[in-house]
């Protein structure tokens, strides 16, 4: 038996509408996977600390930080776009990676404008979004 696709084999193909792979990105449910890749990310990257005289952790104001300012602000955005990037990664799911990509591109005008802007640029949220911003372009460099 050959291991080619015959031609009735791909006629048979074209001809099934719901072969639609769960994949596509259009065809997945965004909102449960930013959650599910936020959730990861917190527990993956975000380190309470048991004795802040010691140590004041890291990125533990994180989800606080996000509650004040609200899921449409660029930190909020930031923290998407690194969840999606590190789930990706580590699920070898390149569709995350590029979701995580168009995100990126698509922040990075407004946030450029915040910066610029003396009043904003030196914000706690200008200044975790710069960082998870970091970690992105450090995630998707390894």
């Amino acid at each position: 038996q050959s291991m080619r696709q015959q031609p009735n084999d791909i006629a048979h193909d074209e001809q099934r509408p719901g072969s639609i792979s769960p994949l596509e990105p259009e065809n997945l449910n965004w909102p449960d996977i930013e959650q599910t890749a936020f959730q990861a990310f917190v527990a993956d990257y975000c380190i309470f600390s048991s004795n802040r005289t010691i140590s004041r952790g890291y990125l533990d104001t994180l989800e606080s930080l996000i509650a004040k300012a609200g899921p449409s602000s660029s930190m909020a955005q930031s923290c998407t776009i690194v969840a999606l990037a590190n789930l990706g990664k580590k699920l070898f799911r390149p569709v995350l990676l590029q979701k995580a990509e168009s995100l990126y591109f698509g922040l990075l005008p407004s946030f450029r404008l915040t910066i610029s802007n003396e009043a904003t640029s030196t914000t706690i949220q200008s200044l975790m979004t710069a960082v998870l911003l970091g970690l992105y372009e450090v995630s998707i460099s390894c």
